[in-house]
């Protein structure tokens, strides 16, 4: 067990694991004490649902795995489903006539295996319908709560690396990011990087369409960073985009003394 006030940072970061994703993105559709998904029908009907039984193979193939693989994984059993209901259902539409005694014997025994095996072929597809459900929530929510390029940045301030390597600098994978190449400098962060990170700040934090929560969490994760901790004639006009509340929070005296000190110099 590892004392998390040595390490918090993470918890403000987007995990993209399915699992801690769902929990994180679908507020109230999802209930976490429970491990219960809020489902709702085509007529509006809403009910919980239970996530993860201990039938539900496809969760435990899903649940750790990063969400752009779910993506695959989710399509990839319902087609195997329509596959094996296709099936089904032909054999059971199979006539007898015309046939030797020996064909009716086996199309009479693979019926009955099917019929055997139908109510358990009829709940995986309940099954599969709640994870096709929670599948689209998340990618919506991924949609419009920024998460490709959110994530990609809470990365870059979390580790002071870039995907590219660079000290301190932003990865430029993303549309509209800046990237370039730094060499280690005597003063860490650079004060170039240091203006193109607060530069992609404030395009989140001036974005109408996310949510206070998900600026906050960016605001606590940045100013608990080198960067942040630089950012002092900033940090009002920074804060100026939060509700009074949420400035209180991210400015409280407690979260201060627990913000992480980085040395200045990095070797």
């Amino acid at each position: 067990i590892v004392d998390r006030t040595i390490d918090w940072t993470p918890l403000l970061v987007h995990d993209v694991h399915h699992e801690a994703l769902l929990y994180d993105v679908l507020g109230d559709a999802a209930n976490i004490e429970d491990g219960k998904f809020k489902q709702v029908s085509n007529d509006g009907t809403e009910r919980w649902v239970v996530i993860g039984e201990e039938k539900d193979t496809l969760w435990e193939r899903c649940r750790h795995a990063p969400f752009w693989q779910v993506q695959e994984i989710i399509p990839a059993a319902i087609e195997e489903w329509k596959e094996r209901d296709v099936e089904m259902r032909s054999s059971r539409a199979c006539s007898s006539s015309g046939r030797t005694a020996h064909e009716i014997s086996r199309t009479v025994s693979s019926t009955l295996t099917n019929l055997q095996s139908l109510p358990e072929h009829q709940e995986r597809y309940k099954r599969l319908a709640v994870h096709a459900e929670i599948g689209e929530k998340c990618a919506l929510a991924i949609q419009d709560q920024r998460l490709h390029d959110l994530a990609a940045f809470e990365q870059d301030l979390t580790t002071g690396i870039s995907e590219e390597g660079v000290l301190g600098g932003l990865s430029s994978r993303n549309s509209g990011r800046s990237g370039g190449s730094f060499s280690a400098p005597l003063i860490w962060p650079p004060i170039t990087t240091r203006q193109a990170i607060e530069k992609e700040l404030l395009t989140y934090l001036e974005d109408p369409q996310l949510s206070n929560e998900v600026k906050v969490r960016l605001l606590l994760l940045f100013f608990s960073t080198p960067q942040g901790q630089a950012c002092h004639e900033r940090r009002n006009e920074l804060l100026s985009h939060l509700p009074i509340d949420d400035k209180l929070l991210v400015s409280s005296s407690r979260w201060v003394a627990a913000q992480r000190l980085e040395p200045a110099d990095v070797t």
